[in-house]
């Protein structure tokens, strides 16, 4: 089985106790059954932002994530599903897409920390 985590960014490396630090995070992507995907750097809800907040908490996860992994980031999951019509509009800016699994919502952003979700197949993203 394959993995795809949803990092929040600004929470990585903040000695927080149940929070991936990068160092965790780099080893589970080199196993090669977990990939990483931005999850905002604030885990605010995009669809209450005004446009330079949106851009920036998707600028810089984006920017994080492809600089601390080594990776061209473009899948976003919308803090609580929050986003609007500007929202996409940004995303597209920086080449990230939505990421939407039917059962998300069972384990998603209960404790506001990393949130993994479990595809069927084995490729990575």
């Amino acid at each position: 089985m394959h993995a795809t985590g949803a990092i929040i960014t600004g929470f990585v490396d903040n000695h927080q106790s149940g929070i991936l630090t990068w160092e965790q995070i780099k080893e589970m992507k080199a196993s090669g059954l977990v990939d990483f995907i931005s999850h905002t750097v604030s885990h605010l809800d995009l669809g209450t932002l005004s446009t330079a907040d949106a851009t920036y908490q998707l600028q810089q996860s984006k920017k994080e994530l492809d600089s601390e992994l080594g990776q061209d980031t473009n899948i976003i999951c919308y803090p609580a599903g929050g986003y609007n019509q500007e929202t996409i509009q940004i995303a597209k800016k920086f080449r990230l897409f939505l990421w939407y699994h039917r059962s998300w919502t069972k384990w998603c952003c209960r404790k506001r920390s990393h949130c993994f979700g479990w595809i069927d197949d084995t490729a990575p993203l």
